[in-house]
């Protein structure tokens, strides 16, 4: 996300300076009215450029930077229809900067933005306040992605023959060969859902045309031993993924602003991306198979990727399905601590915008705990992309470093998304998980999630990736998960679960510190969970309070283990607790590890209902 960053600071151009750089001949606004105080800037939907071309980008971009310069209030409308955009790779179609009090408003999906060029993003906002984009759908043609069927497979030379379905790109097109990462999944030979049980990528190493609409693909060298998932009549769908260069809509540095009643079919990366944003709101927002077509993919990347905000965001009654990554990405970037001057003075690396006042976690990865949290006294920004930071209190025992996973890191607590609402949501098919949050004193409730092969709702860090916080004081409620984690990878893991809190250290083991406090878990359904139900780990003050585990006899649980899992973790309660699994895996209702807080210190069950296999028993503690 540092390019994101970059062009926050660095790209600074005004929309006069666009339109003169795309040589904008012509006015396109049809007409400019008045409604209730605001001015009206409408757009022709057949707007040519003066080489006879339909480029609606333009016409656009013409009623935004005039409805800017109207002043707060104004309304961009667009008709029912298809605009088509194009912008050259790596750039926004549409720029929207240093508004204030501005709609772009559409007529719901009849009103379509199509993006030709598949690797440049829509629309970009910068440093923007109450900007709303309303009641349209985006998509991309030609798309970001490619689909086919497996016709053949290679076990020994580690590749396959992809026939390409009719009316998607094919694989020689200079976007695929251009992508930032070479990677796809395997689906159902029938179903449109990812394969259950098998990698949730794959990785693609190089390819080749044999014949019509038909490719040899080499598996990469490091995922060779994945081949044996694949089978003839899989299908496959290929990426033209691009990280941290583009998005279908980006949000920098704005304030207030956010979507309602929005539709993305396509992306090239994240559906949205936001950074450094501050109270954002996203009601009745999708990201979804384009209806009435064959595709298997909607967004290439997460759906809504939150990064270094101020507050929230606020998402509501939104629908995520079959999207390439997670569904919901909430986090801060890592700042390394590259020197230590003094106990109270730290040279930080500039990944995470650190302002005077915010409050920094500091956190040794190595052994996965928290060693202090501290206010940031004074700032000076040096040469090199480096933060000095002076701490508001001492701190010793910090370990400087070249790199995160050698260093302790600093995680801006100011900046990671707090205060967020997750509320009403559906999030069905993804490639990864259904929400993934870092940050802390936010509140999941009332989501539908199903079918996800990552897991269904994950509180946790990642050392390694690098992001963070640790997450804290938060409430996971009534929400309903199906048949999440149904991956090689995410199925069998020892620290897995349909709900995972986490605290994790460099090598993902759980972490020395019992850092992730006053989480609550209650009221939520668990059906047919392929893993733990509920796992936590590395963690303090947890109440799992009046939830249901509920499995069939003939759903897969890959491993053995408690429908509810505890590792490293003191002041657990668990009331209300129904647990109906007849599985032999399924060994506990509430399984104990050994390294749990001794007696009511670690854990108080109270009011467990279970229904569990003949060799299986209530509570399985592991403690001496």
């Amino acid at each position: 996300m540092q390019l994101y960053f970059d062009y926050i600071t660095r790209y600074r151009m005004t929309t006069r300076d666009i339109l003169l750089r795309i040589g904008v001949v012509f006015l396109a606004i049809s007409s400019v009215g008045f409604a209730g105080g605001s001015q009206i800037f409408h757009v022709d939907v057949h707007a040519k450029t003066d080489d006879g071309l339909f480029d609606s980008a333009k016409a656009i971009q013409i009623a935004i930077d005039e409805a800017i310069k109207a002043g707060p209030g104004s309304i961009v409308q667009l008709q029912k229809g298809k605009y088509r955009l194009y912008a050259e790779d790596l750039q926004p179609c549409l720029q929207i900067d240093r508004a204030n009090d501005l709609i772009i408003q559409g007529q719901g999906k009849d009103t379509e933005l199509i993006i030709a060029n598949p690797r440049a993003s829509a629309i970009f906002l910068m440093n923007s306040r109450n900007v709303f984009i309303k009641s349209l759908a985006i998509d991309y043609d030609p798309l970001p992605f490619t689909q086919g069927r497996i016709t053949d497979v290679n076990n020994t030379a580690g590749c396959f023959d992809l026939n390409i379905d009719e009316g998607f790109p094919e694989l020689e097109e200079a976007w695929f060969v251009a992508a930032d990462v070479k990677y796809g999944m395997i689906f159902d030979a029938v179903k449109p859902v990812l394969k259950p049980n098998v990698p949730d990528h794959i990785f693609i190493e190089s390819w080749e045309k044999i014949s019509h609409r038909i490719y040899r693909l080499k598996i990469a060298a490091s995922y060779a031993s994945k081949v044996c998932y694949i089978s003839k009549g899989d299908r496959f769908v290929h990426l033209a993924r691009l990280c941290g260069r583009a998005a279908g809509v980006f949000f920098g540095n704005c304030r207030s602003s956010g979507f309602e009643n929005v539709t993305i079919y396509a992306s090239n990366s994240g559906a949205v991306i936001t950074q450094a944003s501050d109270g954002l709101i996203f009601k009745k927002y999708e990201v979804r198979l384009r209806p009435c077509t064959k595709r298997l993919l909607s967004s290439d990347a997460d759906g809504l990727h939150c990064s270094q905000n101020r507050f929230g965001p606020l998402v509501e009654e939104c629908l995520f399905e079959n999207i390439g990554d997670d569904s919901l990405n909430i986090y801060c970037s890592v700042s390394r601590i590259l020197e230590v001057s003094k106990s109270d003075e730290l040279i930080l690396s500039e990944h995470c915008i650190i302002k005077q006042g915010d409050r920094l976690q500091i956190y040794n990865s190595r052994q996965g705990k928290v060693i202090a949290e501290r206010m940031v006294k004074n700032i000076t920004e040096m040469a090199g992309q480096r933060y000095q930071v002076q701490l508001d209190g001492p701190v010793e025992g910090i370990c400087a470093g070249a790199d995160h996973l050698q260093a302790d890191t600093a995680f801006n607590l100011s900046a990671s998304g707090e205060g967020y609402v997750i509320r009403n949501n559906r999030m069905i098919g993804q490639r990864r998980h259904g929400i993934m949050v870092r940050g802390g004193k936010g509140i999941i409730e009332n989501n539908f999630i199903s079918g996800v092969r990552g897991l269904g709702i994950v509180l946790a860090n990642d050392p390694c990736w690098p992001e963070g916080p640790i997450p804290r004081d938060i409430v996971i409620r009534k929400n309903t998960l199906i048949r999440v984690g149904d991956t090689l990878g995410y199925g069998h893991r020892s620290d897995s679960g349909a709900i995972q809190v986490l605290n994790t250290c460099t090598n993902y083991d759980v972490g020395k510190g019992r850092d992730i406090r006053n989480i609550v878990i209650e009221g939520n359904k668990i059906v047919d969970p392929v893993t733990t139900a509920i796992f936590v780990g590395g963690a303090k003050n947890i109440k799992i309070l009046n939830n249901e585990i509920k499995a069939s006899e003939g759903a897969p649980l890959y491993e053995t283990s408690g429908a509810v899992r505890l590792a490293n973790c003191e002041g657990v309660k668990i009331d209300g607790l129904k647990v109906v699994d007849p599985r032999p895996n399924c060994i506990a209702a509430v399984e104990i590890l050994a390294d749990m807080a001794a007696d009511v210190n670690g854990i108080a069950i109270t009011r467990l209902q279970t229904k569990l296999h003949d060799g299986a028993v209530r509570v399985l503690d592991n403690r001496k």
